[in-house]
């Protein structure tokens, strides 16, 4: 993605960006939720939103597409990159999608806090059935 594409909101690239909530899928692994909208970034200090310099901000698995990459040790276009055609089909703008993704950080935030051996608690979301949690009956 270009300079020239990352400030400006609308575009006729078939791979351009579009708000919404998505998921990202990964052979073994469980789904990532994908935050994606255009406005302004967050102080990276206070996490405050700032008002000024409006561009495409992507949060990943609730974390801010550059903190998301640093954890994998690649640059926030790379990771993009790999994310955005990935999930471009797996939702959108709509209050389901919202819901949805709202879930799967519930999710994931239960798991951190509750499972450690979970594949949502884990860096990586990598699915181990050899180290998973069995789930149990009403769960």
């Amino acid at each position: 993605m270009d300079l020239e594409t990352l400030f400006h909101r609308e575009s006729d690239a078939a791979d351009a960006l579009r708000e919404g909530w998505y998921k990202w899928h990964r052979r073994d692994h469980v789904p990532v939720p994908v935050r994606i909208w255009f406005g302004p970034p967050f102080d990276p200090d206070t996490g405050e939103e700032l008002d000024r310099s409006w561009r495409w901000q992507v949060l990943v698995n609730g974390q801010t597409l550059e903190a998301y990459a640093a954890s994998r040790h690649r640059e926030p276009a790379e990771q993009l990159e790999r994310i955005w055609p990935r999930c471009a089909g797996t939702g959108g703008p709509s209050a389901e999608d919202r819901k949805e993704y709202d879930f799967l950080i519930a999710t994931i935030e239960h798991a951190r806090q509750h499972d450690g051996f979970s594949p949502f608690a884990s860096r990586t979301g990598r699915v181990d059935l050899l180290s998973a949690t069995i789930p149990q009956p009403g769960d």
